[in-house]
C-alpha cells in the first residue's frame, strides 16, 4: 500500500467518485464523512490547507482518506496542526475506511505521518464517536508510531434507541412525558389548524428550509445576540449542506405549522439506518404550546414508521433529551504529540480557553458583540 498526499481542491475533487465509493463501503461512516458535506464545509469555512491522506492498494484502488488540514493556530496562539476537515461545526468526525482495510489503513497512515512530522507540530483528532469501529486500531497505531498521545472521552451526545412500533416507544417514557404527547397534539389542535409536513428532496426543500431558518432566528437570536445564520459564510455553508444532502437523498426535515405559520421544526440526515437530528427549534411565542416536543414526537414516530432503528439528539445534555428516554454516549478527543513540551503548552492553552468559556461575564459580553455585529444584517 502507498500514501498520497492531497494539497489542492482540484486534486480533491478529482478523489470524489472513489471516496464515496469507500464512504458506501462501510456502516461506520456517518453522513459528515461524506465528500459533499466536508467538501461544503472546505469552500465555506476551511482557513488552513489541506492536507487530505489518500491509503491506496498497490493496483491504485482507494482503501480509506485521511479528510486532514492544517490549522495555523490553536487557541489563537500560532501551532500549526494537524485537525479534521469539518471541526467545530461536526457532531462527528472520523476517517472514511472501506471495512475491513483498517489496520492496514492506520499502519500505513501513521507512519507517513510520523516521517513528516515537521510539517506541524502535533495532531488533533476531535469528535470521533465512540461507536467507531476505527477507535481500536487508531489505540494501537498511534502508540507505535508516536511516543506521547493523550485520549479524552468527551462532548456528551444523546441517541434514542428505536423499537418497531410507536405504541412500544410510548411505553417506555415516564408517565408524564407520555400522557404529555398524546395531550399536547390534541390541545393545539383544538384552538389552531396544523399541519405536519416532511420534506426529503432538492424540489420541496428551499422554501422549507427557509422556514426552519426563519424559527431557529426567532428562538436564538434574542439570548444569542446571533444565530450561524446571520454569519454569511456560515449560513451559506448551511444552505448548501441542506441541497447537496437532499440530492444524495439523505437529509430529512420535519416542521410544524399552526394557522399557516411555520412553529417548530427539525432537521437531520439519513444514514445506515440511523436519523442524525441536526438543527432543531421551535418559535419562543409558542412555547406554551409544547410545539418543540410535538414536531420532535411527529419525527420520531414517523421514524419508527420507516423502520429507522436510531434517533440520534446530535452533542448536548438538555434535559428534554433524557425526557424521552435518550441514552449517552460521548465522542473521543485524541491529541498526538511530537514531544512532551507542546503537550504541556497545548495543555495550558486549552485550559485557559475552556475556562473563559464558561464565565458568564464573558459570554454575556461575547452576545451583544454579535448582536452589533450580526442583528442588523
Amino acid at each position: 500500500m502507498s500514501v498520497q498526499l492531497i494539497q489542492n481542491l482540484a486534486d480533491w475533487k478529482a478523489q470524489k467518485a472513489d471516496w464515496n465509493t469507500v464512504f458506501e463501503a462501510s456502516t461506520n461512516h456517518t453522513p459528515f464523512q461524506s465528500f459533499e458535506w466536508l467538501s461544503t464545509w472546505w469552500q465555506y469555512l476551511g482557513d488552513g490547507q489541506l492536507y487530505i491522506l489518500r491509503v491506496e492498494k498497490e493496483d491504485g484502488k482507494a482503501v480509506g482518506f485521511a479528510p486532514f488540514f492544517i490549522r495555523s493556530k490553536f487557541y489563537g496562539v500560532p501551532i500549526k496542526h494537524l485537525s479534521f476537515i469539518g471541526v467545530k461545526r461536526t457532531d462527528y468526525l472520523d476517517f472514511i475506511i472501506e471495512e475491513g482495510e483498517e489496520s492496514c489503513f492506520f499502519s500505513k497512515l501513521f507512519h507517513f505521518l510520523s516521517e513528516k512530522s515537521r510539517a506541524f507540530s502535533f495532531i488533533e483528532l476531535k469528535d470521533i464517536p465512540d461507536t467507531s469501529k476505527n477507535i481500536p486500531f487508531l489505540t494501537k497505531y498511534i502508540g507505535e508510531y508516536f511516543p506521547v498521545y493523550a485520549m479524552e472521552s468527551s462532548r456528551i451526545c444523546v441517541t434514542l434507541p428505536l423499537p418497531g412500533e410507536w405504541d412500544s416507544f410510548l411505553a417506555r417514557l415516564g408517565k408524564r412525558t407520555r400522557k404529555d404527547v398524546g395531550y399536547d397534539r390534541r390541545y393545539i389542535a383544538k384552538r389552531h389548524e396544523t399541519r405536519l409536513e416532511e420534506f426529503t428532496n432538492g424540489k420541496d426543500i428551499t422554501e422549507a428550509y427557509k422556514d426552519l431558518v426563519q424559527i431557529y432566528n426567532e428562538r436564538w437570536e434574542d439570548e444569542k445576540g446571533a444565530t450561524r445564520y446571520s454569519e454569511s459564510d456560515f449560513a451559506r455553508f448551511e444552505q448548501t449542506a441542506c441541497e447537496k444532502l437532499a440530492h444524495r437523498g439523505d437529509y430529512r426535515l420535519w416542521l410544524l405549522y399552526a394557522d399557516d405559520k411555520p412553529v417548530a421544526g427539525i432537521s437531520g440526515y439519513e444514514r445506515n439506518n440511523k436519523i442524525y437530528a441536526d438543527v432543531y427549534a421551535h418559535s419562543p411565542q409558542w412555547h406554551n404550546l409544547s410545539v418543540g416536543n410535538i414536531v420532535l414526537g411527529h419525527a420520531i414516530e414517523n421514524s419508527i414508521g420507516r423502520g429507522i432503528a436510531e434517533f440520534d439528539l446530535s452533542r448536548g445534555d438538555e434535559p428534554y433529551k433524557y425526557r424521552w428516554k435518550g441514552e449517552e454516549k460521548r465522542n473521543y478527543h485524541i491529541k498526538i504529540f511530537m514531544n512532551h513540551k507542546v503537550m504541556g503548552f497545548t495543555g495550558w492553552l486549552e485550559y485557559l480557553y475552556l475556562a473563559a468559556t464558561n464565565s458568564k461575564g464573558l459570554q454575556n459580553i461575547y452576545s451583544k458583540y454579535r448582536k452589533i455585529r450580526f442583528g442588523d444584517e
